[in-house]
């Protein structure tokens, strides 16, 4: 059996409404049934077995009861009896990888009527070398029309069913994203980056993020960090300034946390903990601001203590040895 849509309109179908309820619950079983064509076989024995398994209902008669209300149509091809929901195709949307019907159309079946392509044609089958795009399922039914089709999710063909991290970025093989381009309607080039939750760094946010990656120097998950850097309210040029010289501290000071045994820091993490805030470490007497004694420096204060500690830090690491 395969996964179909139920739209609202199907409870207060006038013509459904008058049938019995084991007749409108077959009807939904039906669909799953039937082809990517809406057809399949009329074996009122089996069907009953696949849809009503645990009940006592007698599917010939509801079988017959659809048939006369025109919801299916029955029919014999070949010397065989197959079942078409008429309606079938206008309100479902297979999966594009379902396979294509193999059952002979009906008569009144208009789109599959035998043409040029032989006896029993089915214009799925045409549709093969065609642009396959334009049969893909629309995953994407909250989006806004003309909004950049990023992140679509996939279906596990004949379920409707997610495939597993299909919208996660960072799962499996994927490739980490990189800067891109996109152009609409003719308008100049956009440069961005895709971060790990679909959102995108653009202008001054994406100039300033390249400057950060650089200096923190820890090439992993880079997607990630560049949620985190969206997060950060206010990037005001002294802010920017001042995260910059502290990742290049934490870059430098890295090899000896590795060799004390100590796990670095991940981009993610240390922006998230907006560590560029922290209490710098006490400076030697001789060169440098002592930190005050007696009450924790807050608000500028902490944060002048904390580039000039940074900026003392960097200076007598680029000192010759």
């Amino acid at each position: 059996m395969r996964s179909r849509n139920i739209k609202p309109g199907f409870f207060h179908n006038e013509e459904l409404v008058e049938c019995s309820f084991p007749a409108r619950l077959l009807f939904v079983g039906l669909w799953c049934l039937a082809d990517r064509a809406g057809y399949l076989e009329d074996r009122p024995k089996k069907i009953k077995i696949q849809v009503f398994p645990a009940d006592n209902v007698d599917c010939e008669e509801l079988l017959t009861e659809l048939s006369g209300a025109k919801l299916i149509k029955r029919y014999i091809a070949a010397d065989r009896k197959y079942i078409w929901i008429p309606g079938f195709r206008s309100h479902q949307n297979p999966h594009r990888r379902e396979k294509p019907s193999t059952i002979p159309p009906h008569p009144d079946d208009v789109e599959r009527r035998p043409a040029q392509g032989g006896e029993g044609a089915d214009p799925e089958d045409e549709k093969q070398g065609q642009d396959p795009s334009k049969d893909m399922p629309r995953t994407d039914q909250g989006q806004a029309q003309g909004e950049p089709g990023h992140g679509r999710a996939r279906l596990i063909p004949d379920t409707g069913f997610l495939i597993p991290d299909s919208l996660n970025p960072d799962s499996g093989n994927l490739k980490e994203k990189t800067l891109c381009d996109e152009s609409h309607d003719g308008q100049p080039k956009e440069e961005f980056y895709l971060t790990a939750k679909k959102k995108k760094l653009t202008g001054k946010r994406l100039e300033t993020f390249e400057q950060f990656w650089a200096a923190f120097d820890y090439k992993k998950s880079k997607a990630s960090a560049a949620d985190s850097w969206l997060a950060i309210p206010e990037l005001k040029p002294s802010i920017v300034a001042l995260i910059v010289k502290a990742a290049e501290a934490e870059a430098k000071n890295r090899p000896a946390m590795v060799v004390a045994g100590k796990t670095p820091k991940m981009a993610q993490g240390w922006l998230t903990e907006r560590r560029w805030e922290d209490e710098p470490p006490p400076v030697d007497t001789k060169v440098g601001v002592q930190p005050r004694q007696g009450r924790r420096l807050q608000g500028d204060e902490l944060l002048q203590a904390n580039a000039t500690a940074v900026e003392e830090f960097l200076r007598r690491n680029d000192e010759p040895a």
